[in-house]
């Protein structure tokens, strides 16, 4: 009985309220970010250049005038500029240059169970374990005292390939600092300031792209490591992540319906414009880089497309990622008080075009001219072909 209805009710719908019904239904499988304890943690036994002795966890108050002596204040990425601004961030900080983590076990078991943890937390395909995708790299060694806090910001993706951002709070007796982590209109707040937190180690992970802060330290000191999480590109681009569970045949026998539904409108627009959730560089707009519930809408077109174009011969269908732009023109006022420049959207576009799985070059150049796309990595596009939200 429920299957006539929805049957009925995708025959009544536009095809693009069914890619949208489907890409609402689809569940992602994992976050934005994940936090937690780590057990059984050994001592990283970290040595800091100039002073004589290891850091000692928890930590104690004589060590913190050394270690501040040795810091210097943490500046912030903004677009491709480094600042300095302590109404924004004030934090102390060291280079992986400045000191060392003496105890092997960190790295062989702590950082590799991590990466476990990761790729559960962010929904990756554990493959990304299994094939040694994943890349931790030291980037700092942050020290907290009271007032210390970081404004809302996002992290810039410091090396190419890097898609996170691993947090390992080291045991320390504080209060406040909590993580604030946002994406998509959701908050999560992580709070390890209680006194009965002191021994233990902590991580946080999150994409890149979230905005976060650090709210103020009321009280005593907090250590942190941060590494970027890198992804191994040339690794990845042998790496095919195709999703195969019964769920999943479901939301591709959707797609393709909606799809061949588009191909049989009238009038209807020749490409569709599929927003993603999360925030990409060019460097990082990349098939197999494409982040949580993202690359599991791309797989499911991209195996739905592959089941249209192997059963139809008449229908053949292209599936690209890409950066949507806005151009931005500025026209001056005619009125008499004022001769000021006003902004108005101009074209819109997509740039840095990848189509999203392998294509013999003929067909390729068939399918450009069959729709009139262009054999560059920019093309056009208006409001019409975005899909529509219900």
């Amino acid at each position: 009985m429920s299957s006539n209805k929805s049957k009925r009710k995708d025959n009544n719908s536009t095809f693009q309220q069914m890619l949208n019904r489907t890409f609402n239904d689809v569940r992602k499988s994992g976050d934005y970010c994940g936090s937690g304890r780590l057990p059984d943690v050994h001592d990283p036994k970290v040595m800091i250049n100039g002073i004589q002795e290891l850091i000692k966890f928890p930590l104690v108050s004589s060590q913190v005038k050394l270690i501040i002596e040795k810091c210097s204040l943490a500046p912030f990425g903004r677009q491709d500029k480094t600042i300095l601004d302590t109404s924004i961030r004030h934090t102390w900080q060291l280079d992986p240059s400045s000191f060392i983590i003496t105890n092997s076990e960190w790295n062989i078991y702590t950082l590799n169970n991590l990466k476990s943890k990761i790729v559960s937390d962010l929904g990756l395909h554990n493959d990304w374990i299994k094939n040694d995708l994943i890349d931790l790299q030291l980037y700092k060694f942050l020290l907290y005292e009271k007032d210390s806090f970081f404004k809302v910001h996002r992290d810039s993706e410091k090396v190419d390939g890097m898609f996170g951002t691993l947090v390992i709070i080291l045991p320390s007796q504080y209060k406040g600092g909590e993580f604030v982590i946002k994406h998509n209109n959701q908050e999560k707040i992580f709070d390890y300031s209680s006194t009965k937190y002191k021994c233990d180690y902590y991580y946080l992970v999150f994409y890149a792209d979230c905005e976060h802060e650090i709210l103020p330290i009321t009280d005593g000191y907090r250590l942190s490591l941060i590494y970027n999480i890198v992804v191994n590109k040339e690794k990845l681009n042998s790496y095919s992540q195709i999703p195969s569970s019964p769920l999943n045949e479901k939301y591709i026998q959707n797609i393709c319906q909606a799809l061949i539904k588009w191909s049989k409108t009238m009038n209807s627009p020749s490409k569709l414009i599929i927003p993603l959730k999360h925030k990409y560089t060019k460097a990082n707009m990349l098939p197999n880089l494409l982040k949580s519930k993202d690359h599991t809408i791309a797989n499911l077109l991209k195996c739905s497309i592959e089941e249209l174009n192997k059963n139809d011969l008449n229908q053949k269908y292209l599936l690209y990622c890409g950066m949507l732009y806005y151009k931005i023109r500025k026209t001056e006022q005619t009125d008499n008080s004022n001769n000021s420049l006003e902004e108005t959207i101009g074209d819109t576009g997509v740039e840095n075009l990848k189509i999203l799985y392998e294509i013999n070059d003929n067909y390729f150049q068939e399918i450009c001219e069959k729709f009139h796309m262009p054999r560059t990595s920019i093309i056009s596009v208006d409001e019409t072909e975005f899909i529509n939200k219900e």
